[in-house]
């Protein structure tokens, strides 16, 4: 039973590269989630799954802030059909996240992330609730503007030991 191997795991990755991952894959892949408490580094590497929407997207950040020990984050949902909403859900659950150093996005190739989405990474890197001191994204061939991206680049620091913004 794959849940009874992970709940104890201090670390997860899991990779699904043209896999053709659906939202009730998402959900499944939630429950392991929900079960696995004690996950400080989650990687996750969902790629070339266009059957994966904002659904999907919202059942995986759903049980983030079940993760209280977590301090490393990677979503990778390049060419998905995740949008804002997806987007912005995930960055809405960050700010529950008390122990988040890293974050990282790969939303390349997703058509439906615009500038919304943009706005809200700024307003989350912003926020003085974080201890945010890693952050990389990439939102190359999306739907956010040269004028998006600047705003979140603008937001760099001397609190951030690594920053990275490409589009």
């Amino acid at each position: 039973d794959l849940l009874a191997k992970v709940t104890n795991l201090p670390y997860l990755e899991l990779n699904f590269y043209s896999t053709n991952l659906n939202d009730e894959g998402c959900g499944a892949i939630a429950n392991v989630l929900r079960a696995s408490k004690f996950i400080t580094d989650l990687r996750l590497y969902i790629r070339h799954s266009t059957k994966m929407t904002d659904v999907g997207m919202s059942y995986l950040t759903s049980q983030l802030s079940s993760l209280p020990f977590l301090h490393h984050l990677y979503f990778g949902i390049q060419k998905t059909s995740v949008t804002d909403k997806g987007v912005i859900g995930l960055v809405d659950v960050l700010i529950f996240l008390p122990n988040l150093s890293y974050f990282g996005l790969d939303a390349m190739d997703c058509g439906g992330v615009t500038d919304q989405s943009a706005e809200k990474v700024v307003g989350f890197l912003a926020s003085t609730n974080t201890i945010l001191n890693q952050f990389w994204i990439n939102l190359q061939r999306t739907e956010v503007t040269q004028n998006g991206a600047n705003k979140i680049r603008g937001m760099n620091s001397t609190r951030f030991s690594s920053f990275y913004v490409d589009h």
